[in-house]
């Protein structure tokens, strides 16, 4: 391949792996879509920052819905919210946030 078809295919995205930006208002991980779910039923302030912690607001939810209030997007929860459960992306594996010796941002310890 000459080098200017290389430097072309870069040019032109060909071969990226990440996927491109989300359009302007529609969340871009499945963390913002849970919120934007939150917002849109009033479960989440409309101006609350990103990375607001949504354990209150989801078990307010869960409340309000007569299901087990956990604080954790479970698939129960997400259904409701009107989330397809296996299209959510690791921004919401609980599984990860709690191991020991891993981080995770805005936590404090």
């Amino acid at each position: 391949m000459s080098r200017f078809c290389v430097v072309a295919a870069v040019m032109l995205g060909l071969g990226c792996t990440h996927a491109p930006p989300a359009a302007p208002g529609v969340p871009s991980n499945s963390r913002e879509q849970l919120a934007q779910a939150l917002r849109d039923r009033g479960f989440l302030a409309a101006d609350a920052p990103p990375g607001t912690q949504l354990g209150g607001s989801i078990r307010q939810f869960q409340r309000s819905q007569g299901i087990e209030e956990t604080g954790f997007p479970d698939r129960q929860t997400l259904t409701r919210l009107g989330i397809d459960p296996d299209t959510i992306d690791s921004s919401l594996d609980w599984r990860t946030k709690n191991i020991e010796g891993a981080t995770g941002a805005g936590v404090s310890h």
